[in-house]
C-alpha cells in the first residue's frame, strides 16, 4: 500500500516536473502574445473536458471492477462520451470561431488545435477509467 501510494506520488512529481519544463519550452519558442493564445486556449480546453468527465471515470472504474459485470455497458459509456465530446467541441469551436471573429488575432490553429485536445483527452478519460477498473 505504501509502495504503491509512494509510486503515485513520484508519477504525480514527475508529471509537474515534465510540464514545468514543457511550459517553459513553450514560453521560450512562441514568444509573449502566441504563449498568451496558447494558455487562454488551454484554459478553454480544460473547461470544455469538465461535461466529459461528469463522473464518468469513477462510473466506469466501478462498473467494470463489478464482479457482475453487464454487457454494454462499455458501450454505453463510450456513447455517452461521444456525445459529450462533440457537444462541447461544438460549443468550444462556436465560441473560439466567434473570438476570432470579433478580435484582430488569427487563432483559428489554436482552435482547431484546441479542438483535437478535447477530444484526445476525452479518449485518454474513457480509456484510462476501463484500464483502471
Amino acid at each position: 500500500m505504501i509502495l504503491g501510494s509512494a509510486k503515485i506520488l513520484l508519477f504525480r512529481l514527475y508529471q509537474i516536473g515534465i510540464g514545468a519544463l514543457i511550459a517553459a519550452f513553450l514560453a521560450r519558442v512562441l514568444g509573449p502574445n502566441t504563449y498568451g493564445d496558447y494558455v487562454f486556449i488551454l484554459a478553454l480546453v480544460t473547461v470544455a473536458t469538465i461535461p466529459i468527465q461528469f463522473g464518468m471515470s469513477r462510473l466506469i472504474i466501478r462498473e467494470t471492477a463489478r464482479p457482475t459485470y453487464k454487457e454494454g455497458f462499455h458501450r454505453w459509456a463510450l456513447h455517452h462520451v461521444l456525445t459529450s465530446t462533440i457537444f462541447s467541441t461544438s460549443i468550444l469551436v462556436i465560441f473560439l470561431l466567434a473570438l476570432d471573429a470579433l478580435t484582430a488575432r488569427n487563432i483559428k490553429d489554436l482552435a482547431l488545435l484546441s479542438t483535437l485536445t478535447v477530444i484526445c483527452m476525452s479518449a485518454m478519460y474513457f480509456l484510462s477509467a476501463i484500464m483502471a477498473g
